[in-house]
């Protein structure tokens, strides 16, 4: 019961703050666009200039994060964030809430047999 316990805390803070760095990196105005830039290099894609954005190849994984990569939608990146990536950061949301019930579930079960051994 004890390793359930530990191991779903270890989860939750692991995928919480895994989501709290995603949402960090691409969610800031400016850090958007260099974090982006790198996933965009790290994917092949052209980089983007100062009058026109990266350009991917069709299907691939980078193409949500090209308006990010562009310096004059820098601005904007909490509102691209949310636009591209929403279901995603709702279904991360959606694993850190059930992994919290998780946790909070084993340890309410070990606290009461902790109460029925003391009794």
């Amino acid at each position: 019961m004890h390793r359930s316990r530990r191991l779903f805390a270890i989860l939750f803070w692991l995928s919480t703050c895994s989501l709290i760095a995603f949402c960090l990196l691409f969610g800031l105005p400016f850090a958007s666009r260099f974090a982006a830039g790198k996933v965009l290099a790290m994917a092949g894609c052209s980089p983007p200039t100062f009058d026109r954005q990266g350009i991917c190849p069709g299907g691939s994984y980078a193409e949500p994060f090209v308006p990010l990569s562009h310096w004059m939608t820098s601005a904007a990146a909490p509102y691209i964030l949310v636009i591209n990536f929403g279901a995603l950061l709702a279904a991360w949301t959606i694993v850190c809430t059930a992994l919290f019930a998780a946790w909070q579930i084993f340890r309410a079960r070990s606290r009461s047999l902790a109460d029925q051994n003391a009794n």
